[in-house]
C-alpha cells in the first residue's frame, strides 16, 4: 500500500533519498502513515474520553460503536496475520482485541449505563 501511494514520487530524480528512512522498511512514507494512524487514533480516543468524563451518554454510545468496529477490524487482521504466519504481530493484535473486548464488557455493565442516564 505504501508503494502504491508513493510510487509516482519515486520516479522523480532524487526523491528516493528524500523518502528513505534508515532502518525503516518502506521508507519515509511508512513513517508518515504510521504517524497519521497514531494521530487519528488519539483523536478518536479523545472524542470518546472527554464526553465520558462529563458523563454524557453520546460519548458512551460512540465508544461502544468505535470499539465494536475496532474488534471487528482487529479480528480480521488477526486472521490475516495468523494465516500469513506472522506470529509476533498476531500476538500484539490479539492483545489489542482483548483490550477492546474488555472495554466493551466494562462499558456494558449496568452501573456504567445507569451513571450515564
Amino acid at each position: 500500500m505504501v508503494q502504491a501511494l508513493t510510487g509516482p514520487l519515486t520516479l522523480l530524480p532524487g526523491m528516493e533519498d528524500v523518502l528513505r528512512v534508515p532502518g525503516l522498511p518502506g521508507g519515509g512514507p511508512a513513517a508518515v502513515l504510521a504517524l497519521h494512524g497514531t494521530v487519528l487514533t488519539t483523536a478518536l480516543h479523545a472524542l470518546v474520553r472527554f464526553p465520558l468524563r462529563e458523563q454524557m451518554q453520546w460519548g458512551w454510545i460512540l465508544g461502544l460503536v468505535l470499539r465494536s468496529l475496532a474488534v471487528l477490524g482487529d479480528v480480521v487482521d488477526l486472521a490475516v496475520l495468523l494465516l500469513g504466519g506472522d506470529l509476533l504481530p498476531a500476538l500484539s493484535t490479539a492483545a489489542l482485541v482483548a483490550v477492546n473486548v474488555l472495554w466493551l464488557v466494562v462499558a456494558g455493565r449496568p452501573g456504567v449505563r445507569a451513571a450515564l442516564r
